[in-house]
């Protein structure tokens, strides 16, 4: 099968899409009969993608994986449709099959999405024995390649704490500049380290002072998603330590 054949038989997959398939391979046809307009390609091919993305969060997986199948068939190191395919094992609870496809996702491009590294770590932190240190060398990967990510980071830190080694835990957070260990986000994750230490104490001035830095935020800051929750679990956490 010739390289234009096989695009034309990828997109003949698409029927359970919400765009027609007359219409896609009409997109198809455009774009193999203009070689030369390679956004019109780019198009095509990110169009693509994200209607499989789209199966996959809606639940419409029916044919999604053959399709990816025959997409990794025609170029093994797609990177993209690597990383669908172990979102499908996600989604289908089989974590060391997604495990392993964003492995080789990840062996096939030098820049990883940040949503990605998150997506391996999360699966990783299902497996028993907890893989900590695969968990820690991948996050901490990202963040080198990537460049600084709270998310990465504070998932370096709950890899830690469903670990138990709140000292480890400690350590990556001041590995971090003194002005982002001052922000609530690390001071609400320091108080849970010391909490699950037993040091309540500790947990509860800190839990105080996520309290007294987020009420000293506008009210239209106080009233994000992030520090309302933030606050929230302060003031919950206070209450429950100094009942015991």
């Amino acid at each position: 099968m010739n390289k234009n054949k096989l695009r034309l038989a990828l997109v003949c997959l698409f029927v359970s899409v919400n765009v027609s398939a007359d219409n896609i391979v009409d997109g198809e046809s455009s774009v193999v009969n203009n070689r030369g307009n390679a956004s019109g390609y780019e198009a095509f091919e990110t169009n693509r993608y994200d209607a499989i993305r789209t199966q996959i969060k809606e639940n419409r997986t029916a044919n999604v994986e053959t399709t990816l199948r025959t997409m990794i068939a025609a170029n093994p190191q797609d990177y993209k449709a690597l990383t669908l395919l172990a979102q499908l094992n996600v989604k289908n609870n089989n974590a060391k099959e997604a495990i392993a496809y964003y492995q080789d996702a990840f062996s096939f491009t030098p820049k990883v999405d940040t949503q990605d590294y998150l997506d391996r770590a999360n699966q990783l932190m299902k497996l028993s024995p907890l893989p900590l240190s695969s968990i820690e060398v991948g996050l901490n990967q990202g963040i080198e390649t990537l460049g600084y990510h709270e998310e990465l980071m504070m998932l370096i830190v709950d890899a830690n704490l469903l670990a138990k080694k709140q000292l480890r835990a400690h350590y990556w957070i001041n590995s971090l500049s003194e002005d982002e260990q001052k922000k609530p986000s690390w001071l609400l994750k320091r108080a849970q380290i010391f909490e699950q230490q037993g040091d309540a104490k500790k947990a509860i001035a800190l839990y105080r002072q996520v309290v007294t830095y987020i009420n000293y935020q506008p009210v239209s800051s106080r009233r994000s998603p992030l520090l309302s929750q933030a606050r929230e679990e302060s003031y919950l956490a206070i209450s429950r330590l100094a009942k015991n």
